[in-house]
């Protein structure tokens, strides 16, 4: 495994390529939201290095910038390798989610989902359900 393999904890197999390029990410670092290109089939890590934000010597970013992606099952936000939600990710999901709906064109009935844990057969499941998109932005 590659370094940001090991860090996430998974080889970066067929199946989670195909997983990586089924969703759009973004990121909001420095009070930038930032989108990446569509169907890429890496990681939050990998398009972080590609952007000269972190290597192997320093990826301490990972931990601080609130990230997420677009998905069939929602608009997904977190940050850490174990992709965990706190008072300042919501609060700056908050402050970014309007640009974010706009830039990443999500469909107003899908739901906000705040972290990530996964099931036994490796599913992805929210820490946290918001709501309808629509409803938080007032639409």
């Amino acid at each position: 495994m590659n370094f940001f393999e090991n860090k996430y904890g998974r080889k970066e197999d067929d199946k989670i390529k195909q997983y990586h390029k089924s969703r759009r990410m973004f990121a909001i670092n420095n009070g930038q939201v930032y989108a990446a290109d569509m169907d890429v089939d890496y990681s939050h890590a990998e398009w972080f290095k590609k952007l000269g934000w972190i290597d192997e010597t320093n990826d301490n970013l990972i931990d601080e910038v609130t990230r997420g992606s677009l998905e069939p099952a929602g608009l997904w936000f977190y940050k850490g390798y174990n992709f965990v939600i706190d008072g300042e990710t919501e609060k700056d999901m908050m402050l970014h989610l309007n640009e974010i709906v706009t830039k990443l064109q999500v469909p107003h009935e899908l739901h906000l989902l705040g972290g990530k844990t996964f099931d036994k057969q490796g599913y992805a499941c929210p820490i946290c359900d918001y709501g309808e998109i629509g409803t938080l932005i007032g639409n």
